[in-house]
């Protein structure tokens, strides 16, 4: 009676799961080619969880894929590029790290550095320098001081800077990090070859809270790796070609199926034959409220004659 009771649970959680899922064709045939080729489709729900979980941490962050022109991976194969463009990033930040250490902090000041300016910046230095008086300083040269500040504070969307002139030393240090950075461009990975690296890795650096997304997105994709990499060890992987989670979401549903139609077949007993025989037909009939119904009777009968 337990057992009959247990597949009655069992074909009514299926009949919810049916009209939600297994009417979708491409689940169907995946489910069928399972049983048929008695694929042994092994993927916890903690497995499919964490790797789910993976690609939602990854898909986060958006700030950060804006700030570098990086497109959120769609299929598993893209997760290496992906990496492949964190592991640049990461890279350059470290080695711009060893190389000024703490004169990176110049960066700070409020002005835009682009791959499109920086060139500008020495010109500017050279300009301040020139106005700039022995002892005197920038005395009697107001009118010229003015002009060269509203020039520069265009030039690098400056407009908060109150006085450019004030910040050659500075100047000379971000123009130093600028040209470190563009000299990166000649190993920029294909898919952000039109980013503008200078404008990139110093709004970066000069962000605290961006660098900690950074951190947990690079920490995400690696992640997301390892999990796909565990994946494709399996059998059933290479035979099914799983591109991206969603196919692995329908293959996860459609060994769902398979493991609930075999539990299914084992209900039958002496007094109780069941009606739906094929793969075929328990995921396609309309009719497994009937046999649940038949199942129930059956089970009332049993109890009667049980005393159960």
């Amino acid at each position: 009676v337990n057992n009959i009771k247990s597949g009655i649970a069992l074909l009514e959680k299926f009949q919810t799961d049916h009209d939600k899922y297994f009417r979708v064709a491409d689940i169907q045939n995946k489910a069928i080619r399972l049983h048929k080729e008695k694929t042994d489709f092994t993927l916890s729900s903690e497995a499919f969880s964490e790797i789910e979980n993976c690609r939602n941490e990854l898909s986060s962050h958006d700030d950060i894929y804006n700030l570098f022109g990086i497109e959120k991976p769609k299929q598993f194969a893209e997760v290496d590029n992906l990496l492949k463009v964190l592991s640049f990033i990461k890279d350059r930040i470290e080695n711009l790290n060893s190389n000024f250490g703490p004169r990176l902090s110049e960066l700070s000041i409020s002005a835009t550095f682009s791959d499109f300016n920086y060139k500008q910046i020495q010109w500017f230095i050279e300009q301040y320098e020139s106005l700039k008086l022995p002892v005197l300083g920038y005395l009697f040269r107001g009118k010229q001081v003015e002009e060269l500040n509203t020039k520069f504070k265009k030039t690098f969307k400056a407009e908060e800077l109150a006085a450019p002139q004030k910040l050659t030393e500075k100047l000379k240090e971000i123009n130093l990090i600028a040209e470190q950075i563009f000299d990166y461009k000649k190993g920029l990975p294909a898919t952000i070859k039109t980013i503008d690296l200078i404008e990139s890795l110093t709004t970066l650096i000069k962000n605290n809270e961006l660098q900690e997304k950074f951190k947990a997105v690079f920490t995400s994709a690696n992640k997301y790796q390892s999990a796909i990499a565990q994946l494709q060890k399996t059998d059933w992987y290479k035979s099914f070609s799983t591109k991206d989670i969603e196919e692995l979401r329908k293959l996860e549903i459609a060994g769902n199926a398979v493991s609930v139609f075999t539990q299914y077949k084992t209900l039958e007993g002496k007094n109780h034959k069941i009606s739906i025989v094929g793969i075929e037909d328990f995921l396609n009939n309309d009719n497994l409220s009937a046999e649940t119904e038949s199942l129930k009777e059956y089970s009332k009968f049993l109890a009667i004659i049980t005393d159960n």
